[in-house]
């Protein structure tokens, strides 16, 4: 059996708002430390034993994950394919307001088109979806046991879609997707529990929720 527990990250910069951040870079506010210590306080107490901390390239998985390390005296292992989904060059951004981001967005998402890529430091949705299937892949090859995985929104809610054997690939899919991204919301560090077993099918359930 495989106990793989996703992790959203904390409370960042762009989630509070703030100013546009490439977003390999976006930084964890206060908020969001707070929220990692609290997080980790959650998983070392129901979480026995711990084998594996895994995080993203990003820095705000990173710092999220820090407090539960620190207490493991571990250090984590990146996964490539993790970070979050980057659908706007960031070029289009860094100079506007965190309103005029909301209409680019809501554009982006309106448009649909799976195989649209924004620039050079974007990519497509299509391309989301290799990442995602990488991942599994990459669970599907860990030994059994129980493991800690930081992560992000978007990518979580992808990760749930496929779960779901959800369409992926066309104009309409992509809108349904973004229509359930944001019914359900992922709170920052809430959790979700992926479970792995020879011959049975994965499942997936929320086990740490909050209400904020």
């Amino acid at each position: 059996m495989k106990n793989i527990y996703l992790v959203r990250h904390g409370e960042t910069v762009s989630n509070a708002g703030g100013v546009a951040i490439k977003n390999s870079e976006i930084p964890l506010t206060a908020l969001g430390k707070e929220q990692a210590k609290e997080v980790a306080t959650w998983l070392l107490n129901n979480v026995c034993p711990i084998d594996n901390v895994f995080v993203s390239k990003f820095i705000r998985t990173h710092q999220t994950a820090k407090p539960l390390l620190e207490k493991m005296n571990r250090e984590p292992t990146v996964i490539d394919g993790l970070e979050e989904f980057n659908y706007i060059n960031f070029s289009r951004i860094k100079h506007i307001t965190a309103i005029e981001r909301h209409k680019l967005s809501h554009n982006y998402w309106q448009t649909a088109t799976p195989d649209y890529i924004d620039g050079k430091d974007a990519e497509s949705f299509n391309q989301l979806q290799k990442r995602i299937s990488k991942v599994l892949n990459y669970f599907d090859e860990l030994p059994s046991g129980n493991y800690v995985v930081y992560t992000h929104g978007l990518w979580l809610s992808m990760f749930l879609w496929r779960l779901l054997n959800f369409s992926t690939t066309s104009n309409l899919a992509m809108q349904q997707f973004r229509q359930f991204e944001q019914a359900i919301k992922i709170k920052n560090t809430e959790v979700f529990l992926f479970q792995l077993q020879d011959k049975l099918l994965p499942s997936i359930t929320k086990v740490r929720a909050l209400d904020y």
